[in-house]
């Protein structure tokens, strides 16, 4: 096994632990709405998921454990794709959010900045909101 498909398999664990990630937190209100699940859809085809294995997912997410990462920007730019989902649904549900916090501590954001953090994103109006804005808006957060 070369380099590079040490690389790619590590890449594509991280993915599915995303991707399930996301469903964790889009069914934590005990709905996942239609936008939610076509987002996900997206999500999954941005990852090169194939159904057979994003329907694995969805069955049991659990089976995905939340993988942390090193890089400042993997953590912010995997952050941004579940917040752009939440914000999709409009309204945060306190589940989502306990959902969320766990989710961002398992990314490896600080733990003593998990609140600040979700609580800085949760007032972002995501509709106008470019990946580059979020990532100033929670590296001011972090930092």
């Amino acid at each position: 096994m070369t380099i590079a498909d040490l690389y790619h398999n590590e890449e594509r664990i991280r993915n599915l632990a995303d991707l399930a990630n996301l469903y964790r937190v889009a069914k934590s209100d005990g709905d996942v709405s239609p936008e939610e699940m076509l987002f996900l859809r997206k999500i999954a085809m941005r990852y090169d998921i194939e159904e057979e294995v994003f329907k694995k997912i969805l069955k049991s997410p659990d089976d995905y454990p939340t993988i942390g990462y090193y890089e400042f920007e993997d953590r912010v730019e995997r952050f941004y794709d579940m917040m752009k989902m939440i914000s999709n649904h409009n309204k945060k549900s306190y589940q989502e959010v306990r959902v969320l916090k766990k989710v961002v501590t398992g990314l490896s954001f600080c733990v003593k900045k998990v609140d600040n953090i979700v609580d800085a994103a949760s007032k972002i109006d995501f509709q106008n909101c470019e990946f580059e804005e979020f990532k100033e808006k929670i590296f001011a957060v972090c930092h």
